[in-house]
């Protein structure tokens, strides 16, 4: 399946010649985790999606057309719940002028991201944080993570594991909670916690 901003959701396909318009179109035409026993694969054409991403129980790898390269912008939140997700796209999540979390993994999901992985938010409400986790999730974020201006860099909860390979905070009042939840990083990881 292939998205692409020039892509439409009502006359596309999701083929390379004739893509959707948005992630999320190419999310509900996959079939439930439940029903299937085998991921489906998204191709992501560079540029900006705008509106919130929502993946709920689905088993899916998530690849950029132009891997050598790739820049995709999702210009909204990026919900991860009951799902096996291997996110490989340079991904920004821009919430800056919402009052939004960035990118939120719950319920027993796991999520497997392979390239670099920026978080743009605000500090409009005092509770944004940039990455939410709860419910038992798992996440590995093996390149580089870059936090920006939120409340909270990374809350991890409830029996949640996160594994972070390189990564950046900055201007976050608090960089990371954690309550109840494992969190483990190789070096380079740093943060400056900024109110």
């Amino acid at each position: 399946m292939y998205v692409s901003p020039s892509g439409n959701d009502e006359t596309g396909d999701g083929t390379q010649e004739n893509p959707w318009a948005t992630i999320q179109k190419a999310v509900d035409e996959c079939p439930p985790s439940f029903a299937v026993k085998k991921y489906y694969c998204v191709w992501i054409e560079d540029g900006t999606y705008t509106g919130d991403v929502t993946i709920a129980d689905r088993r899916m790898r998530i690849y950029a057309v132009n891997r050598s390269s790739g820049n995709v912008t999702i210009k909204g939140n990026l919900t991860i719940e009951r799902s096996t997700i291997d996110l490989r796209v340079p991904l920004t999540i821009d919430v800056s002028t919402e009052i939004k979390y960035g990118l939120t993994v719950t319920y027993g999901s796991s999520v497997w991201l392979e390239n670099p992985l920026t978080i743009n938010s605000n500090k409009l409400a005092n509770y944004l944080t940039c990455i939410y986790m709860a419910a038992g999730a798992f996440m590995q974020i093996n390149n580089n993570v870059t936090l920006n201006n939120a409340i909270k860099g990374m809350a991890i909860h409830l029996g949640s594991i996160l594994w972070v390979v390189g990564g950046t905070i900055t201007n976050c009042t608090n960089g990371i909670e954690v309550k109840g939840a494992i969190v483990t990083h190789q070096l380079p990881f740093s943060y400056n916690s900024v109110s």
